[in-house]
């Protein structure tokens, strides 16, 4: 399956990133970026275009991402565009682990970044009584929730606590203010 993915692409940029995924841009047809599990298992994450997404052209000439924020740069023939993306270099401890935005503004649409996690961390935010509202797995060093909960719903105002823990027994607990 792998060896089709892109067969009819002319790849003129690829850059790898925190998470262990591939950005591939191409001449004509924006940009992809895929995840290999194993040989059987490839994923395509996202595919930007100019039909569904700010890029200036369809034509990738260059891609760089900025390691510390998982932020791509996608340079192309009419301008330069970038994307924060949810994946970083995982980090070695969890002493420089974040939550941003915090506080989380009431109008607030974006997504609740984790950063500074270690590899494969696994991430369980709880409301105030100890409910799980939510849980994923990192990219890296980076993990991200859009503040609903698990029916889509904007979770309520309050304080919420993410429990961020490695399959080898490592863990840490970061908070969050979702504001009224």
């Amino acid at each position: 399956m792998a060896d089709f993915l892109l067969i009819s692409e002319s790849i003129r940029a690829i850059a790898h990133d925190g998470g262990n995924r591939h950005w591939f841009g191409t001449a004509g047809n924006g940009v992809f970026l895929i995840q290999y599990r194993d040989v059987d298992d490839v994923a395509t994450i996202y595919h930007f275009t100019t039909a569904n997404s700010p890029l200036p052209s369809d034509n990738i000439l260059s891609i760089a991402i900025l390691p510390e924020t998982g932020e791509v740069f996608f340079g192309t023939e009419s301008g330069l565009a970038s994307f924060r993306a949810d994946a970083g270099p995982a980090a070695d401890n969890f002493s420089t682990a974040y939550v941003f935005p915090n506080p989380v503004r009431p109008n607030f649409e974006g997504n609740i970044t984790f950063a500074g996690l270690m590899e494969n961390t696994y991430v369980k935010v709880v409301d105030a009584a100890g409910n799980l509202v939510f849980s994923t797995r990192s990219n890296g060093s980076i993990a991200v929730w859009n503040g609903r909960d698990a029916s889509g719903r904007k979770v309520v105002p309050g304080v919420y606590r993410a429990f961020c823990n490695t399959p080898d027994g490592e863990h840490t607990v970061l908070s969050v203010l979702i504001m009224q």
